[in-house]
């Protein structure tokens, strides 16, 4: 059972050829098992988290400074935030960090993104409809936590590339 989807279905084209893949798995066809769960992970989604850990800035040695001039690139034009760096001290065995906190990229899956994935969208659509719905990256959501202080621009870049 090979069904191809049409190039731009609707909600309604993807329950009916939900319902037929389904109709066929119970009868016995086994063709359809991955095609099943690969749509299934999506549906039932209501949205994509990541997250990753970065390390925090030590409140007890936390100093100004002006990032060097590779990091500030990577800020959004016109960034002018004060930003902020561990000197080193006992309390955190002079790395100038201490403890960690979690930068999240979220995507929240609406219908219309749900319907791009069904139909196997290239990355490039992908990208462009995540954007338009206000996806926030890891790594804006890092650099918008070294803006506030809570972490350093290098270790964004470390950990969210």
């Amino acid at each position: 059972m090979t069904r191809s989807l049409p190039s731009n279905p609707s909600l309604e084209q993807l329950k009916k050829q939900a319902k037929d893949l389904l109709k066929a798995f119970k009868a016995g066809n086994t063709e359809v098992c991955e095609v099943l769960r690969y749509h299934y992970r999506f549906a039932r989604s209501s949205n994509e988290n990541i997250l990753k850990l970065v390390r925090k800035v030590c409140e007890d040695c936390k100093e100004e400074y002006e990032p060097e001039a590779w990091a500030r690139e990577s800020l959004p034009h016109g960034a002018t935030h004060a930003f902020f760096r561990g000197k080193g001290c006992d309390k955190c065995h002079n790395t100038g960090y201490r403890g960690r906190t979690a930068v999240h990229e979220v995507l929240e899956m609406d219908d219309d993104f749900r319907m791009l994935v069904a139909r196997n969208a290239d990355m490039e659509e992908l990208a462009e409809a995540a954007s338009k719905s206000g996806m926030v990256t890891l790594r804006l959501d890092g650099l918008a936590k070294a803006a506030q202080g809570i972490t350093t621009i290098n270790e964004v870049l470390r950990v969210c590339g």
